[in-house]
């Protein structure tokens, strides 16, 4: 009994590190697939390349019986099978490379940047704010509560006043890059999504580098992340209300 419990338990590590192995090699092919096509094709040609790459990815899924075949019974087959999601990924690539314009930060326009120090304490600040308000509204509403904290607290303060609770604290705001203004709903979204992904989905930091988006890895802090790029945004800090000068007249 023992030894059928060793052999199970050695049997569901290799299942688990070969689904390990396969999500991440499906992850580079479609990154990968959309980096080249986003920084090579036109708009009609991403459409083109994408309609090819999904009915590559459909063909290998039908090659092996889907979906009566088990998800993992043809590892080789299954990661050209990621390639369904292809038209995902070659509107993400797109939309970044739309809205990182200019790709540099102008301080005229859209204020000194932030230092380190300060977006952490930013950040801090937020993310205990945030945890204590789903945990409160968790008991009240469990299913919602997760993704009315995001709108109320994220990306609706970032949207309308581009700075959340903890930015506000710290004296920072986030702007566009191309005028300093708000960020506005869709850069305000992207910021938050791209945020969320970044420490659970390894591969957005392969498509930030791959499209010359400087990430800071081996170079210090940037002046903007993975999540600032995406978004054609950057934090920076809000300068001070200048004080009149005041006259003294003696008397």
């Amino acid at each position: 009994m023992v030894l059928a419990a060793d052999r199970s338990d050695v049997r569901r590590a290799k299942t688990a590190l070969f689904a390990i192995g396969f999500v991440l090699t499906a992850g580079l092919i479609v990154t990968a697939a959309a980096v080249y096509v986003v920084q090579t094709q036109a708009p009609r040609g991403r459409v083109a390349w994408s309609a090819g790459l999904t009915a590559l990815g459909v063909g290998a899924l039908f090659s092996f019986g889907f979906p009566s075949s088990p998800f993992l019974d043809n590892p080789g087959t299954q990661v050209w099978a990621a390639l369904v999601v292809a038209p995902a990924a070659l509107a993400f690539g797109s939309l970044w490379r739309r809205l990182d314009r200019p790709s540099t930060l102008d301080p005229s326009k859209s204020g000194p940047p932030s230092g380190f120090t300060r977006r952490f304490g930013a950040g801090f600040v937020s993310w205990v704010i945030f945890g204590v308000a789903a945990a409160s509204l968790g008991d009240v509403l469990p299913v919602i509560s997760y993704p009315i904290c995001v709108l109320l607290l994220q990306v609706f303060p970032t949207a309308v006043w581009g700075r959340t609770v903890g930015q506000l604290a710290t004296g920072l705001q986030v702007v566009r890059v191309d005028g300093g203004g708000k960020p506005g709903w869709l850069r305000a979204a992207m910021r938050f999504v791209v945020f969320q992904a970044v420490p659970v989905l390894g591969p957005i930091y392969f498509i930030a580098w791959a499209l010359n988006a400087r990430i800071g890895v081996g170079a210090g802090m940037p002046e903007r992340l993975a999540w600032d790029r995406a978004s054609g945004t950057a934090v920076v800090r809000v300068p001070r209300p200048a004080v009149a000068a005041q006259s003294i007249v003696r008397t």
